[in-house]
């Protein structure tokens, strides 16, 4: 409408001027008219005909040195399908769209102010140049987003679902499908029904299949990295890699032996454990290894607790996550009944609900309730846990660690 409204007033202006075909005007907007327009870095726009009146250019491909990122053909048929932008798209496509629109309206004055087009003076044109730039809309920016609250449903992209997700976004919880190879009725409460089930895992578990795994259920999983101040899982490297190329959250764990020194053992862990931003915290695995061919000694409960917190402050520290406690019913009640009230428990029990071992810690984080598991991806039994809340006490938590 815009434009059909300026060509009749150019046409009645056209009819008052006395020169003829060859006296018309230069009505090119001069330099500093076209400085004052933001143009794409893009080729020049082809010669105009009718039927690309209304069609802006198509998406320019973007180089690294303008800082924004090109669009893919993916996100390009989205933003045409739908006029209202998807607003996690938003940062990378917004300032592609503005440069397309800057383009537009770039040909569009220029055709207006062709030479011989109308019989405008020389001195109004410039003015309807700037007026016409003016009147080109500009884009509206997308709504901003904000942050998931407590209420809202767990929301990921498909195409993203086995990705490593970034930015504190939300991870989709798949349902869990293990089975048993030895079921069992569990005293006061199975761990069946709560939403958020995971595994843990070492060298016994061979080659597994992250991708199948993770969508057969496994929405976390701890890794077993080192035990004592010397031994690493053979398999840990890879395990971790590969959960976290699968987009299952990981952490790492260390078996403790109380015949080396704290330090030791903290040092040998961090050298084989990266420093990741986004793994669940580190774990500490306590308790007594009466099968062991080379340290069966069990130090008393005050120099148990002095071990423990001179290794977990030295994890603390380094990775700037406060370390998660493994242990066993039977450790428990000898050592840690009351302390570390401001750790994660992860407790162990496959017969019976945590409560029934281990009193007056209900606020623990972690069950694990089978040794003897079966789960996709993963070849003969497997450890099983669950996460001690629902979907959203789980995307808490996770912020809480800054995953």
């Amino acid at each position: 409408m815009r434009k059909i409204v300026l060509a009749a007033a150019l046409a009645a202006l056209a009819g008052c001027s006395s020169g003829g075909a060859g006296d018309a005007l230069d009505l090119r907007p001069s330099a500093e008219i076209v400085g004052a327009i933001p143009k794409a870095d893009a080729p020049a726009a082809p010669a105009y005909t009718p039927q690309q009146a209304e069609m802006p250019p198509p998406l320019d491909t973007a180089s690294a040195e303008d800082g924004i990122l090109p669009l893919t053909q993916e996100q390009a048929e989205d933003v045409e399908q739908s006029p209202q932008l998807d607003a996690r798209m938003a940062p990378d496509i917004l300032p592609q769209l503005q440069k397309r629109d800057a383009a537009s309206a770039a040909a569009a004055l220029e055709q207006e102010a062709a030479p011989g087009a109308s019989g405008v003076s020389r001195e109004e044109a410039p003015r309807q140049a700037l007026a016409l730039a003016a009147a080109v809309p500009n884009r509206p920016a997308p709504p901003r987003v904000a942050k998931p609250d407590a209420g809202a449903p767990a929301v990921v992209s498909p195409r993203a679902e086995n990705a490593v997700v970034r930015g504190g976004a939300r991870r989709t919880i798949y349902k869990a499908k293990f089975g048993e190879s030895h079921p069992v009725k569990f005293a006061g409460g199975a761990p069946h029904g709560h939403e958020v089930h995971g595994i843990d895992i070492s060298k016994y578990q061979g080659r597994i299949d992250w991708a199948t795994a993770r969508k057969g259920g496994v929405n976390f999983a701890f890794i077993k990295a080192t035990e004592g101040k010397d031994h690493l899982d053979e398999t840990f490297r890879r395990n971790w890699d590969a959960a976290a190329q699968a987009g299952v959250p990981r952490g790492a764990y260390h078996f403790y032996w109380f015949c080396s020194s704290a330090e030791a053992q903290a040092k040998w862990f961090i050298r084989n454990v990266p420093k990741d931003a986004q793994a669940l915290p580190p774990v500490l695995d306590v308790e007594w290894n009466s099968h062991s061919r080379n340290c069966r000694w069990r130090p008393t409960r005050a120099k148990v607790i002095e071990k423990m917190q001179t290794f977990m402050s030295i994890l603390e520290r380094h990775y700037g996550k406060r370390p998660i406690i493994y242990t066993t019913p039977d450790f428990y009640k000898d050592n840690l009944q009351g302390q570390f009230k401001n750790h994660t428990f992860w407790l162990r029990s496959v017969k019976a609900h945590p409560r029934k071992l281990y009193p007056n810690r209900t606020n623990y984080g972690f069950w694990q309730y089978s040794g003897t598991g079966r789960a996709r991806g993963i070849t003969g039994n497997v450890d099983l846990n669950v996460f001690n809340g629902d979907a959203e006490d789980w995307h808490r938590w996770l912020a809480k660690n800054g995953l």
